[in-house]
């Protein structure tokens, strides 16, 4: 299946504009931090391992203290005239594995689902949601928010996310409910989700 996606046309595609404008700004020289596939850093939304603390969890964590862009963002949406072709989405049913994790839920990806962003292609890793969401759009905050995490080549990262909000049910989260683990850091395999 491949989706072409336009700016401005609706909160579907309003919501996946951030990541975009994220992909192409400050900051698409992100690469992948080292401890990612290592042990898990500990870490807390409050606490003495909560935002005011972040940087200081260990040395790959400095840039959450120095850095100038960090997450709730606000998008804050303005009249677009003119579509965008600089997004494409190639994604079909591919299998994943549902982890519980210290935070969140998880389904990791080891398949060739993609994305581009201008002419660059981006692998899908992992999906991970946020319950309420984690950014807002025009100042509201939506009752979930999904997170698809995407990596090139040199291990640049392309974030996609998805605003929910409350309506029909979703047939590839309901796939994923069905196979969380009872336990944290266990796994679920054999699920097939188009995400």
């Amino acid at each position: 299946m491949r989706i072409r996606l336009g700016l401005g046309l609706g909160l579907s595609t309003l919501a996946v504009a951030g990541p975009l404008w994220a992909a192409e700004g400050d900051l698409a020289g992100l690469r992948a931090s080292p401890s990612i596939g290592t042990a898990p850093i500990a870490w807390q939304y409050d606490g003495d391992q909560g935002p005011s603390h972040w940087g200081e969890l260990a040395p790959t964590t400095v840039p959450c203290e120095k850095g100038t862009h960090q997450s709730p963002i606000n998008i804050r949406t303005a009249p677009h005239h003119q579509s965008h072709d600089g997004l494409l989405v190639h994604y079909t049913a591919a299998p994943g594995h549902v982890v519980t994790s210290h935070h969140t839920i998880e389904v990791n990806f080891q398949s060739s689902e993609s994305l581009e962003v201008l002419g660059r292609t981006y692998t899908l890793k992992e999906l991970h949601l946020h319950e309420p969401s984690e950014h807002q759009l025009n100042g509201r905050t939506y009752p979930m928010e999904a997170h698809l995490m995407h990596r090139d080549e040199t291990g640049h990262l392309v974030v996609l996310a998805v605003l929910m909000d409350l309506g029909t049910e979703s047939a590839s989260l309901s796939a994923v409910w069905d196979r969380i683990p009872s336990e944290k850091q266990e796994e679920a395999r054999g699920l097939l989700i188009n995400p």
